[in-house]
């Protein structure tokens, strides 16, 4: 990845800077940036990986919408769902 990413008439250093000025224009907060090439392409996509991670895990509107109705079918006699994720999570 460290020679496919540039051109091979960069050198090392002028790589790490380019990466480094990836990793500040993402706002990508690290507590170490990394000294080598290769740690700084690891630091970058482990936050790239971890960004995706959290999308995935976020509850879109559709998928809430689906999440009360699956609830409000299947739940036994009690104040409808929406009342109550209302007063549990003061919606």
């Amino acid at each position: 990845m460290s020679k496919d990413m540039f051109s091979s008439d960069e050198n090392t250093s002028k790589r790490k800077d380019r990466l480094k000025s990836l990793i500040d224009d993402l706002n990508i907060t690290t507590p170490r940036l990394g000294t080598t090439l290769d740690n700084r392409i690891d630091v970058l996509f482990g936050a790239l990986k971890s960004g995706t991670d959290d999308e995935f895990n976020a509850l879109s509107a559709s998928g809430f919408k689906e999440l009360v109705d699956f609830l409000s079918a299947t739940t036994v006699p009690a104040p409808p769902i929406i009342d109550r994720l209302r007063e549990d999570f003061v919606i």
